[in-house]
């Protein structure tokens, strides 16, 4: 299982995480073969069941972006991606074929910027 934990302040949060098969190949060679087929887990809730990166991105080395969303309670923030079983062990190599990502990106829902009015005054040289 690959996890990652990071530290957010209660809230509400969107979760997008990026995919894209990039140890698989899809030129019908031996290194085309494997399939990495994994489970994602937001807070601890199964968010997606055998996820495969080929079938939802259309192909080998294209990008597909999943977003989640995830309440923060505990300051922690927790992503899991568990390899249940499926998929391959050893093609392309053996060690290449559990979870891959991205990149993950967080965004509060709750975040406010600071807004403020600026007065401008124009006024003459002459």
């Amino acid at each position: 299982m690959e996890s990652r934990e990071g530290r957010a302040a209660h809230g509400n949060y969107t979760v997008k995480i990026h995919f894209a098969e990039i140890i698989i190949r899809g030129n019908k060679s031996f290194h085309s073969l494997g399939r990495q087929i994994f489970n994602v887990y937001i807070q601890g809730k199964l968010e997606s069941e055998d996820f495969d990166v080929v079938q939802a991105a259309q192909g080998v080395e294209k990008v597909v972006v999943k977003e989640f969303k995830a309440v923060v309670k505990n300051k922690t923030l927790e992503t899991h991606f568990h390899w249940a079983g499926k998929g391959t062990t050893a093609i392309p190599s053996r060690g290449t074929c559990g979870p891959l990502i991205s990149a993950i990106s967080v965004e509060s829902g709750e975040f406010r910027p600071y807004s403020f009015l600026v007065k401008y005054r124009s006024f003459s040289l002459s």
